[in-house]
């Protein structure tokens, strides 16, 4: 049976970086794990559906997000973060650029870890270039490392 990796970082915009970047960028980790083997679990891919709930399209904005939490706390850090623990074999987490994470990334941490040491598979943007590079993907790094970056593509042999 494959492992199954939980993709932790930020989402929201911050840190010179929009939401879409920290999509992107997610969506590149989990993207890194699948050509490893590995089943990778993205949280940033689930946050939109409360939008859609909501009767939203689009973006979603801070009013959504904050609806979302009155719904029982951060459901989005908190809860998928209690469950995903259950089931995830490893944790990579994406941090900001200066090495610290967002509060929401910290309690999806802490959940996912049960307040374990963070490993080798927590790195900034940058310092992921090596595993990528590690399994000869480093188009899709540079693909989701510019500025206008969407969804990176899956790799043409999937």
């Amino acid at each position: 049976m494959e492992k199954i990796v939980y993709i932790i970082g930020n989402y929201a915009a911050g840190d010179g970086r929009t939401e879409q970047q920290n999509v992107t960028r997610a969506v590149a980790l989990g993207s890194l794990a699948l050509m490893r083997g590995m089943v990778p679990i993205i949280p940033h891919l689930t946050i939109g559906c409360p939008a859609l709930l909501l009767g939203r399209h689009g973006s979603v904005d801070a009013d959504v997000l904050a609806r979302e939490a009155s719904y029982g706390g951060d459901a989005l850090s908190g809860g998928l973060a209690k469950r995903l623990a259950t089931v995830a074999d490893d944790v990579w987490v994406l941090l900001r650029d200066n090495g610290g994470a967002s509060t929401g990334t910290g309690i999806e941490y802490s959940f996912a870890t049960n307040g374990a040491d963070a490993g080798p598979f927590s790195m900034t943007w940058d310092q992921w270039r090596s595993e990528f590079a590690a399994s000869d993907l480093l188009d899709l790094y540079d693909a989701a490392s510019k500025t206008d970056a969407t969804f990176p593509r899956w790799p043409e042999e999937l």
